[in-house]
């Protein structure tokens, strides 16, 4: 017999919830689990219950965040102008966004000044 599942405060998790979804909300589904280091039901009770999802760097995170990386960075690179980009490529260039400001506590908008300053502490 499995293990009963439980909640954070101990409660026992015996109802099913489920839906369906076409493949690339799936993919994309899956793409935010694997960024935000949550398996995905404690993911999707965050997210349905409006909590904050806090990603908790570790190693998958770090994996996860490479190859969502690299599939934007492949996804940009083919575009010629923004305006064709998918809609969930930008959603995904945004969560990315948020979720290395908070891994960093760096706003993406500093990194043009902490560059400079950076590369000014040499001279």
């Amino acid at each position: 017999m499995s293990a009963k599942n439980l909640d954070r405060h101990g409660r026992l998790r015996s109802k099913v919830v489920a839906f369906r979804m076409s493949e690339p909300e799936a993919k994309h589904l899956d793409d935010l689990v694997a960024v935000s280091g949550m398996n995905k039901q404690d993911y999707i009770i965050s997210k349905l219950l409006d909590r904050e999802v806090v990603v908790k760097p570790n190693s998958r995170v770090q994996k996860a965040l490479r190859v969502q990386l690299e599939d934007v960075a492949r996804e940009l690179s083919r575009l010629t102008r923004i305006d064709e980009a998918e809609p969930e490529t930008l959603e995904m260039v945004k969560h990315l966004i948020d979720v290395c400001e908070s891994l960093t506590g760096t706003s993406i908008s500093q990194v043009g000044t902490l560059e400079r300053d950076i590369f000014n502490m040499g001279r």
